[in-house]
């Protein structure tokens, strides 16, 4: 769907629970768009991946160099409406001028502040007002036009990503996670203290 067609309301809700052990990790929505409908997308130059992290351990926290400032979006955390005021912090690689990437894309993190992660429970996210403030982010900071005319999303997964204890690619050793997934659904027509799947 074309950015600018999606609804105004459009929230995230999962419920999850989550084990872990001498690992690096990160639980998040991870939305992928690109500059067509393509029933078959692929990771291109100008391809955007948002990602919303609602939990992670310190380690896989990203290099202060790519922080570009805050945001704020609703959410809710086992049925309690948060404001979200600058609750997210903005990470942004590989995004550059006049709608350029790398070759393989770029990415933007919202990553809620460490003292409000969600390790277990039931979390809704307002991805409308993520996918907003990209647009204003990618317009004010690269000099980004019609994001959201120009844009498509193509899919809205929910997961994790984890490593090593290190957090770096040649770390050893025995690490363990478990995701517990309940229930995961997209919602238009609701508001985060509502939705529910």
């Amino acid at each position: 769907m074309k950015v600018s067609a999606i609804p105004s309301d459009l929230i995230g809700t999962t419920s999850y629970t989550s084990q872990t052990s001498h690992v690096t990790h990160d639980i998040a929505y991870d939305l992928w768009l690109n500059r067509s409908g393509t029933k078959r997308p692929c990771r291109t130059q100008g391809t955007v991946e948002i990602m919303v992290w609602t939990d992670y351990d310190e380690r896989a926290l990203l290099p202060e160099s790519l922080k570009v400032g805050t945001a704020t979006v609703p959410y809710s955390s086992h049925g309690v409406a948060q404001a979200g005021k600058q609750a997210w912090s903005l990470y942004v690689s590989n995004i550059y001028q006049g709608g350029k990437t790398v070759p393989w894309g770029g990415t933007v993190w919202f990553v809620l502040n460490q003292a409000d992660v969600i390790d277990n429970g039931t979390v809704s996210v307002d991805l409308s007002t993520v996918l907003s403030q990209v647009g204003t982010l990618l317009q004010d900071n690269y000099g980004w036009s019609g994001f959201a005319k120009h844009y498509w999303l193509d899919t809205i997964p929910f997961g994790m990503e984890f490593g090593p204890e290190s957090g770096t690619l040649t770390g050893s050793g025995p690490s363990y996670f478990s995701l517990k997934l309940s229930s995961y659904c997209l919602a238009v027509g609701t508001t985060i203290s509502r939705a529910t799947c």
